[in-house]
């Protein structure tokens, strides 16, 4: 029985749209946000094919992957979509059935941060076009900030709902606050396109080395999003070596950040900015998406600790390395002390 409110393309309506003559499906997940299936079609060089439908919120999927296909970062090359039904969805290769399984490990990072960098850096003009016309959303720091009332309204009741005893009185203008300085401190840092859920689950391994899938968590953001959201699975003494060799390929490809800014601190401001989107996106897929609250109560509720308890020391490195302008530490709109 379906436990998602997602309608799936019927066999006539995906020959229509694209030339898929289906001849019959598999299941592999189905979430509140989307469903994916495995389609045997007739008339195809490949018998598989992967079809992915999601939530209107995702329909900027197939506009990102169509963007990294042919890189090395792209897992699954994109076959044909259809951004503008109600239900988005996209067919791609049928990679985990044509190749075996294999354990990622840490001696593989360095190569697929080579090629994370070749993507952020070919999207830095924010110039992404293709197929699909829909706008890729922004969710930096900065629009964080620029639409926090509406922040606000996803994240507070997902925050309650995630720990029913905590009430968030003058919590909420920490939270506020951290994201505002955060803002400012990453201004000089280049926005990129992000994979946005850039992990071990969201690989696979294709041509001879591992590439990603599953981009419908894709945004604008700065490019250390992606990094800290890989890096963080490994020991802490393999950080730096491994963000040194992601900067030096990000230069390669003509990708260079600020020289006041040191390795650490770049991967430090990766570390917030990580957790503020995904205190921004748990909170909208609770309070928007109707997704239950349990399974992530615990990460929603110590990332949003982590930036309000952290709004001290984010002042102090906001002062030494913005300045110290008067009349900026005003809360937000809708906060108050």
């Amino acid at each position: 029985m379906s436990t998602s409110a997602i309608s799936v393309p019927s066999n006539d309506e995906l020959e229509a749209s694209s030339g898929f003559k289906v001849t019959g499906r598999e299941l592999i997940r189905e979430t509140a946000l989307s469903i994916v299936q495995r389609i045997h079609v007739e008339d195809k060089i490949r018998s598989t094919f992967v079809l992915k439908v999601t939530v209107p919120e995702l329909r900027h999927e197939s506009a990102v992957h169509e963007f990294a296909s042919g890189m090395e970062i792209c897992g699954a090359n994109l076959l044909a979509s259809d951004s503008s039904v109600p239900f988005p969805w996209l067919i791609q290769e049928d990679v985990k059935a044509e190749n075996p399984a294999r354990e990622f490990r840490l001696q593989d990072v360095a190569e697929l941060l080579e090629s994370l960098a070749e993507f952020h850096a070919r999207s830095v003009t924010r110039e992404v076009t293709g197929r699909s016309p829909v706008a890729v959303p922004d969710r930096s720091l900065s629009w964080l900030v620029a639409n926090y009332e509406e922040v606000q309204a996803v994240v507070e009741p997902a925050i309650i709902a995630a720990d029913p005893s905590r009430r968030l009185q003058q919590a909420d203008h920490h939270f506020a606050f951290g994201l505002d300085r955060l803002a400012k401190i990453v201004d000089r840092i280049p926005v990129t396109l992000v994979h946005g859920d850039f992990d071990p689950g969201n690989l696979v391994y294709s041509r001879g080395r591992w590439r990603a899938i599953d981009w419908g968590l894709s945004h604008w953001n700065i490019p250390f999003v992606d990094v800290l959201h890989m890096l963080q699975r490994f020991p802490t003494r393999e950080h730096l070596p491994l963000i040194q060799h992601y900067l030096e390929s990000a230069a390669s490809y003509g990708l260079e950040f600020d020289g006041d800014y040191q390795a650490w601190e770049l991967f430090q401001h990766g570390n917030y900015a990580h957790d503020a989107f995904f205190t921004w996106w748990h909170s909208f897929s609770v309070t928007k998406l109707g997704m239950p609250v349990e399974p992530l109560a615990k990460s929603l509720g110590s990332r949003y600790e982590k930036i309000r308890a952290r709004s001290p020391e984010l002042e102090k490195f906001f002062k030494a390395k913005v300045g110290d302008p008067t009349n900026d530490d005003e809360p937000l709109s809708g906060q108050s002390h």
